[in-house]
């Protein structure tokens, strides 16, 4: 029986190492030319063993950044109640939202619409990092109504959550009631805190939560890595 292609060689090891742990998800790979020199053989080959193994998914090849091992997309349902660090945790990843700024401003057009709030309403805006075992996969800008939501962001730092931060100012329960999603590309401050490419698409999630009673409470824009999500949107949910 013939021996397979050098190439194939060298994606059965990488795949082999990938499959039994020692190359961990999200973990770089070395370059092509240290790649080759590993193996013993040609560039050519080992692009091409790459080639497959970004064919069946198990790593991500980024242009000017290289391979790297791939992390299993999680599945983020586009639901009424769904909250991205909740869908991680249930997913077995260790997510932490980290604040970035937050300024009092004047509401701009969209913002006071979907808030159902005159423009140029007083909204507190707050920017916020969220990281999936340790790697950032979003960045949102969240804006609440003042004075309703006075003191919210103290809240959210304390309790590390937007919900239990809601339930502090007496909101029992927030769920969405508008969703826009697009694809778009970052611009420069987006891509630098998100660790990418300003020519790498993102995904763009524009919602707005409301309370019980159905009053816009937040108008939030959540830019999304979205190679680590498969999104699903249930009209029914």
């Amino acid at each position: 029986m013939a021996s397979p292609p050098l190439w194939q060689r060298v994606q059965f090891e990488l795949e082999k190492r990938i499959r039994s742990g020692s190359l961990a998800e999200g973990a770089p790979l070395p370059s092509e030319e240290q790649l080759a020199a590993s193996f013993g053989v040609h560039r050519n080959t080992v692009r091409r063993a790459l080639a497959r193994l970004h064919e069946k998914e198990l790593i991500r090849i980024v242009h000017g950044r290289g391979a790297s091992v791939a992390v299993p997309r999680v599945t983020y349902r586009l639901a009424r109640t769904a909250r991205m660090t909740s869908v991680l945790q249930w997913s077995g990843h260790s997510p932490k939202r980290r604040i970035l700024s937050a300024t009092e401003t004047r509401a701009e057009r969209p913002v006071a619409a979907g808030l159902m709030l005159p423009s140029g309403h007083p909204v507190v805006r707050v920017r916020t990092l969220c990281t999936m075992d340790g790697r950032p996969v979003s960045l949102t800008v969240s804006s609440y109504p003042l004075p309703r939501l006075n003191g919210i962001v103290g809240m959210i730092e304390d309790a590390g959550s937007i919900a239990e931060a809601m339930q502090r100012l007496g909101i029992a329960k927030v769920s969405r009631h508008e969703m826009h999603l697009r694809a778009c590309l970052p611009s420069e401050p987006e891509a630098r805190e998100l660790g990418i490419s300003r020519g790498r698409p993102i995904m763009e999630l524009v919602t707005v939560d409301s309370d019980p009673s159905g009053i816009p409470v937040q108008h939030v824009v959540t830019k999304i890595l979205s190679d680590y999500f498969d999104f699903v949107i249930s009209p029914s949910e």
